[in-house]
């Protein structure tokens, strides 16, 4: 079967992404999707009421950087991490 859908690089490219931050890109989010993936349906629960809703990613990578030394806290434009 031949795959006809476009890559993710270029996909994140077309909307103006650098191509040597997509590929990282691509890395990163496919750990996410392979965590997210592997996860029980209580786990997948749990990480949708902290993570899901506007802001979700954002507030995943803060969390994520407050806990690793030498990390630069990214804030997300549009919402407010209140939780």
């Amino acid at each position: 079967m031949i795959n006809t859908k476009p890559s993710f690089v270029k996909k994140l490219q077309a909307k103006g992404i650098a191509d040597t931050r997509a590929q990282a890109l691509k890395y990163g989010v496919g750990q996410i999707h392979a965590g997210i993936c592997n996860m029980d349906a209580d786990n997948r629960i749990a990480f949708e009421e902290h993570y899901g809703g506007p802001g979700g990613i954002y507030k995943l990578l803060y969390d994520f950087s407050e806990c690793e030394e030498g990390l630069r806290n990214i804030y997300p434009q549009r919402y407010s991490l209140k939780d």
